[in-house]
């Protein structure tokens, strides 16, 4: 990833991601409902939810324990992330499972889930409008779309509570900014071209704009109850 960013994170990659970065995303996104507050609504007590990108699981499991009812698949590119996130929360009742995929080629069918999320993994589509169009493709009509991602303009505050909350140690600290600022936020995707990629979407109700005290920003949309959405 810190070479090509399209790439499946390697072991190390992994693991720093997992203990250290992904934590610090949701405990974010803990903080400030009212981002997720209209996705969580528009899903049936019954549900079926997708995460795309799901890393270790973090927000999937948070998800899943907050909505028994809901049915949750959490997929992910890294197969490290994929057996940390099964590890994390082994759920004999399979209402939770966590699988090894690509975001280019869903292996779902058309019209199977009742919401679809991915915080910060857009980056690392190699075309996110095929990425896009897969992640509608396999979302029913009239149901919620949020995507969320590292904000390459992200104030220098925010950069620094989010690198401050990572559970690193304090001396390796100005070396996760670095690391942030240089390898991750500088290629990230802007907000105004991931809004140029929903234009062409067969999307309604789209919401964009940064996430407050956050270095992310979030597009929300419903896919369209007329859409034939095509690989």
């Amino acid at each position: 990833m810190f070479r090509d960013i399209t790439a499946p994170y390697h072991a190390l990659e992994s693991w720093l991601y997992d203990r250290a970065v992904a934590p610090a995303i949701y405990e974010m996104l803990e903080e400030r409902p009212r981002f997720l507050r209209p996705l969580l609504k528009a899903i049936p007590s019954d549900g079926r939810l997708l995460d795309v990108g799901c890393g270790g699981g973090h927000l999937a499991i948070n998800l899943a324990a907050a909505n028994p009812c809901w049915h949750i698949t959490g997929l992910d590119l890294s197969a490290d992330q994929v057996r940390r996130a099964r590890k994390r929360s082994p759920d004999p009742s399979g209402r939770l499972c966590f699988m090894a995929g690509s975001a280019m080629s869903l292996p779902f069918a058309d019209d199977s889930f009742d919401g679809l999320i991915s915080v910060c993994s857009i980056k690392h589509w190699p075309d996110p409008a095929r990425s896009l169009k897969e992640c509608l493709r396999v979302l029913r009509p009239g149901c919620p779309l949020v995507v969320m991602e590292v904000d390459p303009d992200n104030h220098r505050d925010d950069r620094r509570a989010f690198v401050a909350r990572q559970h690193a140690p304090c001396f390796l600290k100005p070396l996760a900014m670095a690391g942030f600022r240089w390898k991750i936020a500088a290629r990230s995707m802007p907000l105004k071209d991931a809004e140029l990629l929903f234009t062409a979407l067969p999307v309604s109700r789209v919401k964009a704009g940064p996430v407050p005290g956050t270095p992310l920003w979030m597009i929300r949309a419903v896919k369209k109850r007329s859409s034939n959405v095509k690989r």
